[in-house]
This record gives structure tokens, C-alpha cells and sequence, in this order.
């Protein structure tokens, strides 16, 4: 069974349900990717390969992610062109450009305990959900409310992860 929902949404809220529901999924499926990796160094023979397999298969889902995420935001773009919205549109090629490149490499931990990729990771989440609450903001729908990409190990991602009220953000009243 799958971890993310592989299906279209029907209207452009549920997409951008979707992108902000994959952007948490790929964050946590990095902190655990990280997390295996620094156990990886501990450990040898069977229990070493079992590691490295599981890192492989998280690596995959990563990948699968960008590729859903990639293909939707193709479709948005195709129905924007076809509109003739042109503000939509470029809001949509902006969220399309974050996806399609490889998002993970090994890390380099820095002095706070997180990882540079994963300090991206993170910073690129938030603001993607950032996006797709503009993109909904401004087709009249409402935005996400409040957004938190969770975190599993360190205590201190706390304030790295939490997004505030997105309508207060932006400075727009709230619906």
C-alpha cells in the first residue's frame, strides 16, 4: 500500500491538497532517510545491507513523489494554458519548476544537527506550500489554513517546520 495518494484531485484545491500533502510526506521521508544513514555508519554485515535497502527504497519514493507531483503540476499548467489565465499560469510553472531534479544527496550535518539537504528540503516544503496557498488565494478559494510539516527526531525543527496562518502571511483577511 502506498504512502501518498497517487490520484488527481478533481478541482485545482485538491491538487494543491495534494502538493502540501506530499511536501510533509517528502520531508519526513527525508529526516528518516537521514537518520538511517548516520546509523548506517555504526553498523556492519546483514544489518548494514538492511539499512542501505531500506535507504534505497525511501530514495524510490522520493523519486516516485517528484514524478507524481510532476505529472499534476504538467496538467495544471496544460488547463491554465487553456484558459488563458495568465497570472495562474505563472504561478503554476513556478510550482511545476520545484519538481522533476533530484531532491536528496547525502547529508552534510551541520553544527544544529540538521542536514544542509535537509535544510533545503524543508525551507523548499514551506515555501511550496506558501505557493499553492497564493495560487488558491488568488483563484478565489480558500487558502490551507495552518500547515505544520512534521518532524520526527530533533526537537529544535519545531519552529523550522511550523507555517503560520498563510491569509495572515500574505497580509489577506482571512474567510
Amino acid at each position: 500500500m502506498s504512502v501518498f495518494r497517487e490520484t488527481g484531485g478533481v478541482s485545482l484545491r485538491e491538487d494543491l491538497d495534494l502538493f502540501v500533502e506530499h511536501e510533509t510526506l517528502r520531508v519526513g521521508i527525508m529526516e528518516r532517510m537521514e537518520g538511517l544513514l548516520a546509523r548506517v555508519e555504526s553498523v556492519e554485515g546483514a544489518e548494514r545491507k538492511a539499512l542501505e535497502k531500506e535507504i534505497r527504497a525511501l530514495g524510490r519514493q522520493l523519486n516516485r513523489l517528484d514524478r507524481l507531483d510532476r505529472k499534476r503540476a504538467d496538467r495544471l499548467v496544460d488547463g491554465a494554458v487553456r484558459s488563458g489565465d495568465r497570472r495562474l499560469l505563472a504561478q503554476l510553472e513556478a510550482l511545476r519548476s520545484r519538481y522533476g531534479r533530484s531532491q536528496w544527496g547525502f547529508p552534510v550535518i551541520d553544527v544544529d544537527g540538521l542536514s544542509k539537504t535537509l535544510k533545503q528540503g524543508i525551507a523548499r516544503g514551506v515555501s511550496t506550500i506558501m505557493l499553492c496557498g497564493v495560487i488558491a488565494i488568488g483563484t478565489g478559494q480558500p487558502g490551507p489554513g495552518k500547515v505544520s510539516i512534521s518532524s520526527w527526531d530533533l526537537s529544535n525543527r519545531e519552529e523550522l517546520h511550523e507555517v503560520a496562518n498563510i491569509p495572515e502571511m500574505l497580509g489577506l483577511p482571512e474567510r
